[in-house]
């Protein structure tokens, strides 16, 4: 299997100032860059696509020194700050649809899970709101409901401000 975790890996209570000597691990560990390659390598990204990302990913890491490469048939096992890259970059869905297995621990997964139901629930949200305008619209030009003038706030607090509280104004 193959790690990809950014470079370099700073040794624990040092507060990034030592790196962290892996060496022995040197063959099995690639950069977000390195992925990203791979990615262009398999046809799941495109030339274009490849140097966007990577100009995204050279602000936050560099390249593993003898960098591996990555074989089509190795399990890559995927770290959080990884994932945040690569979700930056535009790359996650096609790490996804690699076609290899892809490992993340499972506060990641229940993560990626989570975001997949609010997301879900952000457009059932929309929706409704987008409903209750157009019927509140038809409502005010039918004269079924009618439109009070808005008295304004004089403190200036803004809570009032804020959209949600506007749509109930």
């Amino acid at each position: 299997g193959i790690v990809v975790r950014s470079y370099p890996v700073h040794r624990v209570g040092t507060l990034m100032d030592v790196e962290a000597d892996l060496g022995a691990h040197g063959g099995a560990l690639v950069s977000c860059l390195g992925l990203a390659e791979h990615l262009r390598r398999s046809g799941k990204i495109s030339a274009s696509t490849e140097r966007k990302a990577k100009s995204y990913l050279e602000l936050h890491e560099k390249s593993w020194p003898n960098e591996t490469e990555i074989a089509s048939d190795a399990t890559i096992y995927v770290d959080a700050l990884s994932i945040s890259y690569l979700r930056s970059a535009g790359l996650l869905e096609a790490v996804a649809n690699l076609g290899q297995r892809v490992v993340v621990s499972r506060q990641e997964e229940r993560e990626a899970l989570a975001l997949v139901k609010l997301k879900h629930l952000n457009s059932t949200v929309i929706e409704v709101i987008e409903k209750l305008q157009r019927t509140l619209a038809d409502a005010i030009q039918n004269g079924k409901v009618i439109v009070l003038p808005n008295p304004g706030r004089r403190d200036k607090d803004e809570c009032w401000e804020h959209p949600s509280i506007q749509a109930f104004n």
